[in-house]
């Protein structure tokens, strides 16, 4: 029934929102990072070749925790819609669904297991809201490859970052590297986190809009 189209493009609206906020935090902190970078380059703040500065630490630290909280924010909404949409394929009746709507959020939140499952299931919600076949479940979504590509690489490059602030943190332990480059590994992953928050909300998008018209074109019998 209408009821569940309408709570689905509730979610929708609520987490491509709440991905509009990141991407502006993310691009606050671009220039934030930026103007660190340049500060890092044209002074002594990174000490040269040598022990990375407790200044660009807590500069990273901030950048962390900012980056984490709103991602967290932006992560209800988006957790809110993924469960929805994959149980309105459900309540339409589509057969041969691999992953639950319970799943397919819950996965994320479990080790090695996130590394793939959410992946697979944004895939097959896609496809299948499409209108494609169980066959055709896991065929390639350039957007929703992109997603995951940009999210995981954006984890890595966050976490060695993160890595070497912390070490470095450790009373007469040094690490010793050119001045800039934690830095310009911190824009690094805020580029990509940008691009996977770009990618979703496109995907979030599509998904919502192809669900809908199937809707319509079932002379409102789909989604009941």
């Amino acid at each position: 029934m209408e009821g569940g189209i309408a709570s689905l493009q509730a979610w929708s609206r609520g987490a491509r929102m709440a991905i509009g906020l990141f991407l502006v935090v993310v691009l606050l902190l671009t220039f934030a990072n930026l103007a660190l970078l340049y500060a890092e380059l044209s002074t002594d703040l990174g000490m040269g070749i040598g022990a990375y500065s407790p200044v660009l630490a807590v500069a990273l630290g901030a950048t962390n925790l900012l980056l984490g909280l709103f991602f967290v924010f932006s992560a209800v909404p988006v957790a809110g819609w993924i469960y929805r949409a994959h149980a309105s394929l459900r309540d339409a009746g589509t057969e041969e669904l691999r992953y639950s709507p319970g799943w397919s959020v819950g996965s994320f939140f479990v080790p090695l297991v996130n590394l793939v499952v959410p992946f697979r299931a944004m895939r097959e919600l896609h496809n299948r809201s499409h209108g494609e076949g169980p066959w055709q479940a896991a065929a390639a979504v350039s957007d929703v490859t992109s997603w995951w590509a940009c999210q995981l690489a954006a984890t890595i490059v966050s976490t060695v970052a993160a890595l070497v602030a912390l070490v470095a943190t450790v009373p007469n332990f040094y690490v010793l590297q050119p001045p800039g480059v934690n830095t310009g590994l911190v824009l690094f992953s805020l580029l990509l986190f940008a691009g996977a928050a770009a990618f979703l909300f496109r995907t979030i998008g599509a998904v919502t809009s192809a669900q809908r018209q199937m809707l319509h074109l079932n002379h409102g019998d789909v989604f009941a």
